[in-house]
């Protein structure tokens, strides 16, 4: 059995193989494709090619079978979920050991380009005046992508880490800039409008982040910038072209005169 990569079969498409998800669907299946992961090419294009004749219903029961076939021998009839439980997903999900892979990982994937005057790591009982500014600064959605049944909620934020570690005292934390301020990258990337409006900040509010962000890093001894990638400009479908931290607006660049 063979089976597309996700929303594949939809994407011929986009790279010019396919004239439409019609066209898409009937290329996919002729060439041996069973199932069409995610995209709506087969649920919708199967049936109008059967009816101009552009596909014969023994190739399309031919596909069937071989998914048919497949789930039997997995035995998915008599068990849907294959031994899949609450219990197992509780005993095995976010265990101790798993956490401390996951630590040790990330900390092996860390890359310091380069510790100027060996300012880290950052002395605990110093008396540096710390600035925490970017759109990440205080945001707990960081899993990416690929994360996929992550949860926000399990993250530390880098101002909950900071505050464990230094004195609050010393600690400013201003967002600066959203992640992203272009709403059209999100009607690009297929969500809906309001996923953007509720992620883009007005001009009156992004402004007011601008002004304190700038504020604090005036006053700063050392300034973090936590800046990135949006979930959304990574993964499949989402390389970017230039290696360089994301486009935001002018007005949010931060400056000071302090090193």
């Amino acid at each position: 059995m063979v089976i597309s990569d996700y929303a594949s079969i939809y994407e011929l498409t986009q790279h010019g193989f396919a004239a439409n998800e019609q066209d898409a669907a009937y290329k996919a299946l002729d060439a041996g494709v069973d199932i069409d992961m995610k995209s709506p090419c087969y649920a919708n294009g199967l049936k109008p090619l059967l009816e101009d004749g552009r596909l014969s219903e023994e190739k399309i029961d031919a596909a069937v079978w071989r998914v048919l076939s497949l789930k039997n021998e997995l035995g998915l009839f008599e068990d849907p979920f294959r031994g899949s439980s609450e219990a197992l997903e509780k005993a095995n999900l976010l265990t101790p050991a798993k956490r401390q892979l996951a630590r040790k990982v990330s900390q092996e994937a860390m890359v310091l380009l380069k510790n100027e005057r060996h300012l880290l790591p950052l002395n605990r009982s110093g008396h540096r005046r710390v600035a925490l500014i970017g759109p990440y600064a205080d945001e707990s959605k960081m899993l990416g992508l690929w994360a996929i049944h992550g949860y926000p909620k399990d993250t530390i934020t880098f101002k909950h880490g900071l505050s464990e570690y230094l004195d609050t005292s010393r600690l400013t934390v201003e967002k600066g800039t959203d992640i992203i301020r272009d709403a059209d990258f999100f009607a690009e990337s297929g969500r809906p409008e309001d996923q953007a409006s509720g992620q883009i900040s007005d001009s009156a509010t992004e402004k007011k982040h601008h002004d304190s962000a700038v504020a604090a890093a005036k006053r700063a001894d050392i300034i973090i910038f936590a800046g990135g990638e949006h979930t959304l400009q990574s993964g499949e479908a989402g390389s970017r072209t230039k290696l360089r931290l994301p486009m935001i607006t002018s007005n949010a660049c931060l400056t000071s005169s302090r090193r």
